[in-house]
């Protein structure tokens, strides 16, 4: 419920900040496919596809977006994120937690929880991990491209 809500909010975002900005709209323009790709990905599945338009995967082109003020497009991220950190996996950490506790050794569902409680801690430090690798290098860029509507 909470995860469908973070990804319509982001999407709602996406499409009145994001589509918006002139120099990623141009991007976009030579990138069809794989902006809508992944707006409908994001939608359906996880906000975080959306970090595929700035992964640069495999050094192509379609996954290095540019942006005229890349706040508008990391900061909801960034808020996005944070509330699934808050309202999904701490959620979903302490109910690990509480199983450990109270389930008796030898129950396969302790074990699922030991196993889900190191996935889930795994998740949080790559995502504290991303937040400031994208804190130090991307948002401290001013400007990509720069271009002029005609």
């Amino acid at each position: 419920m909470f995860t469908i809500a973070i990804n319509l909010f982001f999407q709602v975002v996406f499409q009145k900040q994001v589509m918006n900005d002139s120099t990623f709209r141009h991007w976009a323009t030579y990138n069809k496919c794989t902006v809508r790709t992944i707006t409908a990905f994001g939608f359906i599945f996880s906000f975080k596809v959306y970090r595929l338009l700035y992964s640069k995967f495999f050094g192509a082109t379609r996954f290095d977006a540019p942006f005229d003020d890349s706040y508008k497009f990391f900061t909801p991220l960034n808020i996005a994120s944070f509330m699934n950190l808050l309202l999904v996996k701490i959620v979903c950490m302490a109910a690990c937690i509480f199983g450990i506790i109270y389930i008796d050794w030898g129950y396969q569902a302790l074990i699922e929880c030991i196993e889900f409680l190191i996935i889930e801690v795994i998740m949080l430090c790559l995502y504290v991990t991303e937040y400031f690798q994208m804190r130090s290098t991307l948002l401290n860029q001013k400007v990509g491209w720069k271009v002029d509507a005609k």
